[in-house]
């Protein structure tokens, strides 16, 4: 089994140096002389490129609950993706996010607009995030879940916070 480690890890060093797509280094291959790319004058079309496959896609809204300069972020579940961040609640694409926004965190709302969408790409899948700017008007305080915390929106930006997270939070700031 180690032998076959170390065979595979050498094919993968040579890939990766000599054996490359563009300006394969064949005269420094130390198998040039079986190579079957070399022997059929077909080193320009290998080895191939990896066909991408489609992520399948994922879209979610999420709420800025926005008050006086500071920004509600909920803490998100320890398993998951951005396990344990702090991120903006979350809804479906289809949600009334003002009526939730009420009913959950208990607050009085003054305006609403949609901000300009996201996209994030993760190993698995592409999520399409759907920013809802929300202005708090008033709070009922002692509503606040627990797992939920207003900042500032520079506190929130030093925060562990996800990427898509941090570049929302930096367009609130321009």
């Amino acid at each position: 089994a180690n032998a076959m480690a170390t065979y595979t890890q050498g094919l993968m060093d040579l890939g990766a140096t000599l054996c490359t797509r563009s300006r394969p280094r064949c005269q420094d291959c130390p198998i040039h002389s079986d190579c079957m790319a070399r022997k059929e004058g077909r080193t320009d079309e290998l080895p191939s490129a990896r066909t991408r496959k489609t992520l399948p896609e994922r879209s979610v809204a999420i709420m800025l609950a926005h008050r006086s300069g500071h920004i509600l972020l909920e803490q998100r579940p320890a398993t998951g993706i951005w396990g344990g961040l702090w991120s903006f609640p979350e809804a479906t694409a289809e949600e009334d996010v003002v009526a939730r926004c009420q009913r959950q965190f208990g607050v009085r709302i003054s305006a609403f607009e949609c901000l300009p969408e996201l996209d994030h790409g993760f190993t698995h899948f592409k999520l399409h995030i759907a920013p809802k700017l929300v202005r708090v008007a008033s709070t009922q305080l002692g509503v606040a879940q627990p797992g939920t915390i207003w900042l500032s929106v520079s506190d929130a930006l030093g925060a562990a916070i996800p990427v898509p997270v941090r570049k929302i939070l930096s367009r609130l700031t321009e």
